[in-house]
């Protein structure tokens, strides 16, 4: 959060014991869909990235996640 990435490295993609990715407040431009091997995963914020405008489909493929509250 808040480190102004542009981008996010595919090796982030080999943790598969993630269970929280919080990328808000950057500068995404897109996210990468090696996201969807993060078989852990169950929160990922990208809010407030103004420049991501869609996020993979394979994201589809990872299980259920919680919805976040605002």
């Amino acid at each position: 959060s808040d480190n102004q990435l542009s981008q996010l490295s595919f090796d982030i993609c080999q943790l598969s014991r993630l269970r929280s990715l919080n990328l808000s407040n950057n500068r995404l431009t897109e996210l990468t869909s090696g996201v969807a091997r993060l078989s852990s995963l169950t929160s990922l914020n990208v809010a407030f990235n103004p420049e991501l405008k869609e996020l993979p489909a394979s994201l589809s493929l990872l299980k259920v996640m919680r919805r976040g509250r605002r």
